[in-house]
């Protein structure tokens, strides 16, 4: 059985590494991040009013694309708590199948 976990509960007990799932609106659109792996970078708003930084591996995952502010995204990946909301990672398949598929 899975446990349901709010993203405030996330948040506030400042929970890492844990699976998550979840919907939100592009609210911004990061240039990406070219330093060793390349990573794919926007942020979504939750309907809780929280942000979240997602962050696509582009060497080994297709870019989301289109994609635009005000888009609604959905998203399963690994959360990783800060303090402006979190970051979501792992939202592609693990190349030593040592994680599930996240979205």
């Amino acid at each position: 059985m899975n446990a349901v976990i709010r993203f405030e509960d996330l948040y506030n007990r400042k929970i890492n590494h844990i699976q998550v799932r979840g919907v939100g609106v592009v609210t911004g659109i990061l240039n990406d991040d070219l330093a060793g792996r390349k990573h794919q970078r926007f942020v979504v708003e939750l309907a809780v009013h929280k942000t979240l930084l997602i962050l696509n591996n582009i060497d080994i995952w297709p870019r989301v694309d289109p994609l635009e502010a005000g888009d609604r995204v959905e998203f399963c990946g690994e959360y990783v708590w800060n303090r402006h909301g979190g970051i979501v990672h792992w939202i592609h398949n693990d190349p030593k199948s040592s994680r599930d598929r996240a979205m």
